[in-house]
């Protein structure tokens, strides 16, 4: 494929369950030890009805008419330990329709949503997510930055980027995510009802 052809724009209403579908599709087969079930799907239906989503940061990427990418932010938080919450952002999930993996599109899309949230004057972004994956675009361990769990550790799949050189300087504490990355199992069996009867056994 030409990645210049792909054309990266802000999700629309009715594009949301096209990438729900894809979302599916891109998470069914990715092995996570202990996982029971995929839940990205319904994850992206309930975030874009959250206070701290970023509908500016919620784009698609699109090849030959097709939306073969996604990716959604909400905003997060810093606890420092003299009371102060420090706003930053997370991304997740990043979904890339399987036939189209491995071909830049995660990068492109990474990159046209932290050029935006830089013009947004947002300071950075931590993510929970595959130690080996997200380095290449210029991630570090969260520890790097003083960020750490509510048990103060930042174990490799915790990670962290200043959105401008020295943008996080001063900025250390527990990481604190929107409360939407908490779901209930019962939900996400709700919602698959609906999901399957519309898309069939995917």
């Amino acid at each position: 494929m030409d990645i210049s052809k792909v054309i990266v724009r802000n999700e629309i209403p009715e594009d949301y369950e096209i990438v729900e579908k894809l979302t599916y599709e891109a998470f069914k087969d990715f092995f996570i030890p202990g996982r029971t079930h995929v839940d990205e799907h319904y994850l992206v239906n309930i975030m874009r009805h959250v206070p701290g989503f970023v509908k500016e940061l919620d784009l698609v990427a699109e090849y030959d008419g097709k939306i073969i990418g996604n990716i959604m932010y909400t905003k997060s938080y810093v606890n420092s330990p003299d009371g102060t919450r420090h706003e930053i952002l997370t991304f997740g999930p990043l979904s890339v329709h399987p036939d189209y993996q491995r071909k830049g599109i995660g990068q492109l899309l990474m990159k046209h949503s932290m050029d935006r949230a830089r013009e947004m004057k947002f300071r950075g972004i931590s993510i929970l997510g595959h130690p080996e994956y997200y380095p290449r675009a210029g991630f570090k361990n969260s520890g790097v930055f003083g960020i750490t769990d509510k048990e103060g550790n930042s174990p490799p799949h915790m990670m962290t980027i200043e959105l401008e050189d020295g943008s996080l300087s001063g900025i250390s504490g527990i990481f604190e995510e929107d409360p939407v990355f908490v779901m209930k199992h019962d939900d996400v069996i709700e919602f698959n009802k609906v999901f399957f009867a519309r898309h069939g056994d995917l």
